[in-house]
């Protein structure tokens, strides 16, 4: 589908993905290298499990160590 003209040209509209809301997200795990808050930098659905699970990446802003973990619809961590 595509939008209106910008700038004399069509412009293809945006898909957007609706995805869950929850899942954890606002969770801020302790980084387990240096101690300091980690935030969630990526988030995208499970490969195996569907759109009812999700895979969150943290990042800490100190070190840059990453975590990955999953999640499920209702928040709870999986293991």
């Amino acid at each position: 589908m595509w939008n209106s003209t910008c700038g004399g040209r069509l412009v293809p509209q945006k898909k957007e993905l609706n995805m869950p809301i929850q899942f954890g997200a606002s969770d801020t795990p302790k980084c387990p290298k240096c101690k300091n808050i980690m935030r969630l930098s990526r988030r995208t659905p499970h490969p195996t499990r569907g759109y009812d699970f999700e895979l969150q990446t943290f990042t800490c802003r100190i070190c840059q160590h990453e975590i990955q973990r999953q999640a499920d619809i209702g928040g709870e961590v999986a293991a």
